[in-house]
């Protein structure tokens, strides 16, 4: 299951709304898992953006893990958190 955006308000931001969406929708997988165990392996929370704070709430979650773009396999985050915040730092240039 891949999680869509959640509500997000900058004044609100101290109810943690995303995490509260993330524990609901955590809940109805067991429920759904309960009724048919072979469904839904994977719970994920969506794109992961290190720099935007409406989303980067997903990273306190342990242990992350992320699909590598090149392999398409799941690694750690924390094994690869500094090379992603190096990358982020990267400005996007047009041509």
């Amino acid at each position: 299951m891949n999680s869509g955006y959640f509500i997000y308000d900058p004044d609100f931001k101290f109810l943690n709304l995303g995490v509260l969406g993330a524990l609901r929708e955590l809940e109805y997988l067991k429920l759904v898992r309960s009724v048919n165990p072979q469904k839904y392996h994977w719970y994920q929370l969506g794109d992961m953006v290190p720099t935007c704070n409406k989303v980067n709430y997903k990273l306190s979650y342990k242990p992350g893990t992320i699909l590598c773009p090149r392999t398409k396999k799941p690694v750690l985050y924390d094994d690869v958190k500094d090379q992603i915040e190096m990358l982020s730092s990267y400005p996007i240039t047009e041509k």
